[in-house]
């Protein structure tokens, strides 16, 4: 054929014109130079790889869900700067807006109930015993008393303890709950305390099945020495036994501590996967036979990983970029891509004909597979690089920025090192080595074979030598396959299942939710976990407490203002959410109280509570009662204390089944505050979990939408065919919402965890989809053998592919967190789907469009009588361009040139 004419082609063969010309010139370069190539990426990964010593792990969980613009952060900082609380001196937990530093014990009762006058003896010892704690620091030795915050000069003590002086002739302790009023000035809550309670009708607490303790630590002063604290807390819990209790603990590090160790304790299950995919890939590569397989390629190209993972960790890190727990899922990623190209790489090698030097053999090898591995690699970067930019969580970012590093370093390594390894494995089959040992090879018939290790380590068997080296056994299964699929019956029934597929998968995609327990965070059997599963039990009613507030000047002695109020707290009081009025602390509805009691009605005579400067004179009053104290820490008054310029109300919550019922309710109350006429804020101290929720399902679906259109576009760059970039997004589109909608029946919600991992391995599905697109296209023939040669030419590369992701997470059958237990399950829903999709539904979208472009083209020629200049010479009208207009051997001469 003559040299094609770059400038005579038509502009929309450019892109693949000018990969397929690169590539081919790169593949004899390699060929001529493979040791250089073979160095070079060892030397980039020593230089990067220092990086890991400037490491910065974040395992905060507030951070896991941060959003840009979280309310909860942000009224955080308003309610510290208006309200700001002494943990020295002034403690409250109802009004702390932290989680804090602090130990936690949760006794379950083995009999009835924890309130018995026969066992309080053992919750006494436990109080001491976490009280006796001693520690020894810089500063010297230090107990609880020594760290604990506290109310006014003793340690924050619970109510709880308040009443064993109770003269009670029976053995059950009866208190008032979930509030007590007996005291004259101060009230105690037992709601916090007291889990699985039944209650008589006097409203006393019949029988409780458990009971928390709270030891707040003073985190202002004694950081270093809380650390040491806590963890001499967990010891001392680890090792205390009581006779009627069940003992649950945990303190305010425990989850974070657990995401730390969440890949440490994986480091087993990935050492066993890495063996798999090694022997899967050497085992596959073996093809077709001991001479001609090249196991070596698949064992060096999970070396390449490996490096490019070093690389793009090393250069995150030195960039300044943190370490988060699920990066560590982010090898087995880079991973799965690199076996993907290496399989595809592989194909065209086998499809290149024996007989021709290696040099050429590379050369066409690199020029059949660069399209389809540059376009995988490129949606794969920009998915990620998307997922940067669009997701609200910085968790996220950091996991899809350091994603993308390793990928555009696996793309380099991947066309250089495992190049060049290729090369030496070509070597040694033009020599007729063993391909795993390098030993020669004895031909002898296959009856005078011993043995299967002889067979597979030292003879090759009788080898009938052709022009390709084409699997004959594993392309018959294939091509049976692509024959199968075109048949009309075939392709009605792949229609029919597929949108049976859909339909389902969509169906269920839009009843998906967005639940994630804090306490799904930990391990599986650690101390941590058996503690949230206890708490979920039985401390599901009274979750928090809600601080609304006002942080601008208004008139609270407008009765307008009064009645609006107060007709709006009256609405959330009647809501779900909240409780009735009896826990909620109101320093205006208490006020208003006082001045309707006729006791003190005759001390004010000549006050008028409508007016703005009275109305704050007895307000001030008011506040020095011992009754209204606690309301010093609610209201803000100017510098000349003449007006009041902020103030915050207390609500609790009510019954909750659950965290994720708890959000559903949170976010509904929240667009309701919205439309209150006077605006107020609210915020509860675990707020930011219930914001970083919220914006699951819309972030992971903008994510998934914007991607598909970009990959839909990246894709119609290179193939300039509407038809074939249409099929592509319908794949893409079709396996996001089937792993939406399946994962759902396999009990799987979507969070930011799911998010992450359907992220991640959705361009998979472009990946896989591309290659049968690359393989389609190319083919010079009818719809037909379109479809049976692309199937044949890449659907064992994308069973090779597939497959090794799924072995990749194999090992995770028995997950050692709810983490790990999601990753797989969504792992293998998209490897599946997108794999059918790959070899089932998209070659016969591509031949069903391609048919009906042909029809329509010659249905118009018919009418019009005229020629169609692009009209193959078998009829056959092509949608998109024809490869044959490529000619990649035309480069050979500018090739040997270099």
């Amino acid at each position: 054929m003559e040299k094609m004419d770059v400038a005579t082609k038509n502009k929309c063969q450019l892109p693949h014109h000018i990969f397929v010309r690169n590539f081919y010139i790169l593949g004899g370069y390699i060929t001529r130079n493979p040791y250089w190539f073979v160095a070079l990426p060892f030397f980039i990964t020593l230089v990067l790889s220092t990086g890991l010593q400037k490491i910065k792990e974040i395992v905060d969980m507030e951070y896991f869900v941060t959003m840009d613009d979280s309310d909860t952060f942000r009224y955080r900082k308003i309610l510290d700067t208006l309200f700001p609380m002494n943990l020295s001196s002034e403690f409250d937990l109802g009004r702390y807006t932290r989680l804090g530093s602090f130990g936690a014990v949760m006794l379950v009762s083995k009999d009835d109930s924890v309130l018995k006058k026969s066992t309080f003896h053992e919750i006494l010892l436990l109080d001491e015993t976490v009280k006796n704690i001693t520690i020894v620091s810089e500063s010297g030795e230090k107990r609880y008393k020594d760290l604990c915050v506290k109310h006014g000069n003793s340690c924050y003590m619970h109510d709880f303890f308040t009443f064993e002086d109770r003269d009670n002739s029976t053995d059950n302790i009866n208190i008032p709950y979930p509030i007590d009023f007996s005291n004259k000035y101060t009230f105690k809550f037992y709601g916090i305390s007291f889990g699985g309670v039944e209650i008589d009708n006097r409203g006393l607490i019949k029988t409780a099945k458990a009971l928390r303790l709270f030891y707040y630590l003073d985190d202002s002063r004694y950081k270093n020495d809380i650390t040491l604290w806590e963890n001499e807390f967990l010891r001392t819990m680890k090792s205390l036994r009581l006779p009627h209790f069940d003992v649950y603990y945990i303190v305010s590090t425990s989850v974070a501590y657990e995401m730390h160790l969440i890949p440490l304790t994986a480091i087993p299950y990935f050492v066993v996967a890495a063996h798999f995919v090694v022997l899967f890939t050497a085992v596959t590569c073996m093809v077709p036979n001991s001479v001609q397989g090249k196991p070596w390629v698949g064992i060096m190209t999970s070396i390449s990983s490996l490096l490019s993972s070093l690389s793009g960790f090393g250069l995150a890190f030195y960039l300044g970029i943190p370490y988060i727990f699920y990066n560590a899922i982010i090898p087995f990623l880079i991973l799965g891509v690199s076996m993907d190209d290496t399989f595809v790489l592989l194909s065209a090698w086998r499809h290149t004909e024996k007989k021709n030097s290696i040099e050429q053999r590379m050369s066409e090898a690199y020029s059949t597979a660069s399209l389809a591995i540059t376009i995988t690699s490129l949606t794969n970067v920009i998915t990620f690089t998307i997922g940067y930019l669009m997701s609200p969580y910085d968790s996220v970012r950091v996991f899809c920025i350091v994603t993308t590093f390793c990928l555009v370093f696996d793309y380099v390594y991947q066309i250089t090192f495992v190049g060049g390894c290729m090369v030496l494995c070509g070597i040694a089959e033009e020599k007729d080595r063993h391909c795993f040992t390098f030993m020669p090879v004895k031909y002898v018939e296959n009856t005078e074979i011993r043995g299967i290790f002889q067979k597979l380590l030292y003879y090759s068997g009788h080898i009938q030598l052709t022009t390709t080296s084409k699997t004959s056994f594993l392309l018959e299964i294939w091509k049976k396959l692509g024959e199968l699929l075109t048949k009309k019956v075939s392709k009605l029934v792949v229609l029919v299942l597929f949108i049976v597929y859909f339909v389902f998968g969509l169906q269920n995609a839009t009843q998906i939710t967005n639940e994630l327990e804090m306490g799904n965070m930990a391990l599986y059997n650690t101390h941590t976990d058996k503690y949230f599963t206890q708490y979920h039990k039985y401390f599901v009613q009274y979750l928090v407490r809600v601080q609304v507030f006002i942080d601008r000047p208004i008139n609270y002695a407008d009765p307008y203002v009064n009645r609006t109020l107060h007709d709006m707290f009256q609405k959330f009081e009647s809501s779900s959410l909240f409780c009735n009025s009896s826990l909620t602390e109101s320093w205006l509805r208490s006020f208003h109280e006082f001045l309707n009691n006729e006791k003190y009605r005759g001390l004010l005579p000549d006050y008028n509570i409508t007016d703005k400067k009275d109305f704050i004179r007895v307000l001030r009053l008011f506040l020095h009662h011992p009754l209204a104290r606690r309301f010093q820490k609610d209201i803000v008054f100017n510098e000349n204390r003449t007006e009041i310029i902020a103030s915050r109300f207390l609500f609790h919550t009510n019954y909750t089944k659950s965290d994720s019922m708890f959000n559903n309710m949170w976010w509904d109350f929240l667009d309701n505050v919205k439309n209150e006429s006077i605006p107020v804020k609210v915020f509860h101290r675990f707020g930011y979990f219930s914001d970083g929720f919220r914006k699951v399902i819309p972030a992971t679906l903008q994510t998934i939408g914007i991607s598909a259109g970009i990959v839909a576009f990246v894709c119609f760059f290179f193939f300039f065919s509407f038809s074939c970039t249409l099929c592509v997004a319908i794949c893409i589109v079709s396996v996001a919402i089937g792993v939406l909608g399946y994962m759902r029946l396999w009990g799987v919600s979507l969070n930011i965890v799911s998010m992450t991992v359907i992220i991640t391995i959705s361009g998979f599905s472009v990946d896989y989809a591309s290659h049968v697109s690359c393989a389609y296209l190319f083919a010079s023939k009818s719809s037909k053998q379109r479809l049976v040669s692309a199937i044949m030419d890449v659907g064992l590369p994308i069973f090779q592919a597939g497959s090794t992701t799924i072995l990749c997470i194999i090992p995770f059958i028995i997950p050692p967190c709810y983490t790990y237990n999601v990753i797989m399950k969504v792992v293998i829903l998209v490897s599946i789907f997108a794999m059918t999709h790959a070899v089932i539904f998209l070659p016969v979208f591509l031949s069903l469009v391609d048919d009906a472009c042909s029809h329509f083209k010659n249905l118009f020629k018919r009418r019009q009588k005229v020629n169609i200049s692009n009209k193959s010479d078998n009829g056959h009208v092509n949608c998109a361009f024809d490869a044959k207009d490529v000619n990649i051997f035309s480069y050979k001469n500018d090739t040997m040139k270099l």
